[in-house]
């Protein structure tokens, strides 16, 4: 069947789990991105993973990407927001500019935070003040920041919020020209939770090439 390789860098040989269709297994990539995998084997030679997965060869680049680790998926922290309370506004849209987010340090005036400009969208001053709820958002490749809100859409141009992150983290998430949104839950893989995802003597981490995709539906 169809499958894709992605080598890595040398480990222990692993044969397991062997075969196709195989249960499905969320993995982390890099900032966060997951993907839904179907491993066929987890290190073969000790040099490949080989797995396969109903995402395209360049949504697994751009998540499993040169010299970076792979590891099994963590759940997405919970929000401490009511789940039936609205996150973002509904009528704000935090597609974000061309510009890089900035760290706004003024004790004199108001708390440290971070503001990260948008594309001009309605103006929401919510929820207003500082501490608010944690609020988890996604950003580019499904990376996720925990953010404390100050405003959604300042002026209708600027997302202000709290966080315990540092600004290169911000920057490396919420990247120019995407789009900050709720973050999706970590989907369940359906491997039992106490059956270890990725042996444990086995390292998924990247070398420098990109994966491929295998088609050989005659072997």
């Amino acid at each position: 069947p169809d499958r894709f390789k992605c080598m890595i860098q040398t480990t222990n040989t692993s044969a397991e789990p062997g075969g196709y269709g195989n249960a499905d297994v969320a993995l982390q990539g890099e900032n966060g991105c997951v993907i839904i995998v179907q491993p066929v084997t987890w290190a073969w030679k000790g040099n490949a993973f080989i797995f396969q997965s109903s995402e395209d060869i360049d949504t697994i680049n751009a998540c499993f990407t040169p010299d970076t680790l792979i590891s099994k998926a963590i759940p997405t922290p919970s929000p401490t927001i009511a789940p039936t309370q609205r996150v973002i506004p509904k009528d704000v849209v935090l597609l974000r500019d061309g510009s890089d987010c900035v760290e706004q340090i003024n004790p004199s005036n108001h708390p440290d935070r971070f503001k990260c400009m948008i594309q001009t969208t309605n103006t929401s001053a919510e929820p207003g003040g500082y501490g608010n709820a944690d609020v988890a958002l996604q950003g580019e490749n499904g990376c996720v920041i925990i953010v404390q809100p100050v405003t959604w859409a300042w002026k209708g141009n600027a997302f202000i919020f709290q966080s315990s992150e540092d600004i290169d983290t911000i920057n490396a998430c919420f990247t120019p020209d995407t789009l900050i949104s709720k973050a999706i839950p970590t989907p369940s893989p359906t491997i039992a939770p106490t059956q270890r995802v990725i042996p444990k003597d086995v390292v998924l981490l990247r070398d420098g090439s990109d994966c491929v995709e295998q088609i050989n539906p005659s072997n």
